[in-house]
């Protein structure tokens, strides 16, 4: 599968479900996301990760 084609049949799930990204996988999201281009605005970005019991807490927030 090629980028375009992965970006025009990508679709989002409506609820996260089990299991959560693993440890490694986590790694792989950041480095990639350190990586996408942001116009030269150069805004400052953080990850916020929910593990465990947090997680489910923050679900239940959101309802």
């Amino acid at each position: 599968m090629d980028a375009l084609e992965l970006l025009t049949t990508r679709s989002s799930m409506p609820r996260l479900i089990e299991p959560a990204p693993t440890p490694q996988q986590l790694q792989m999201i950041r480095k990639a996301a350190i990586r996408v281009p942001d116009h030269m605005n150069l805004s400052p970005f953080r990850f916020v990760e929910f593990l465990g019991r947090d997680r489910q807490l923050l679900a239940d927030i959101e309802g």
